[in-house]
């Protein structure tokens, strides 16, 4: 955020900041739950999930997508002749 903002580029909403206490049940649910809802920069389609960066030593970054977002795509998947764009990326 600090390099965007000092150079002037725009970077994907902060949804959430938290500290984790180590609890990996209550994790897996916070993220299920933000992961899914109205897209938050444009509400008329769907939050394809979130990406999650654990700050330490060396930050690391996870990708969660969200649950409506997975069943879409799978109904794309099925679709005679469908190419999904993160295969060709």
């Amino acid at each position: 955020m600090e390099f965007c903002e000092k150079h002037n580029l725009k970077y994907p909403p902060v949804i959430s900041d938290f500290i984790y206490d180590g609890d990996e049940d209550r994790l897996i649910k916070y993220i299920e739950k933000i992961s899914d809802g109205p897209d938050p920069i444009d509400s008329r389609h769907i939050r394809e999930g979130v990406c999650i960066r654990a700050d330490g030593t060396q930050w690391v970054v996870f990708k969660n997508k969200g649950w409506t977002f997975k069943l879409m795509s799978g109904i794309n998947m099925e679709q005679v002749g469908f190419i999904d764009p993160e295969d060709v990326s």
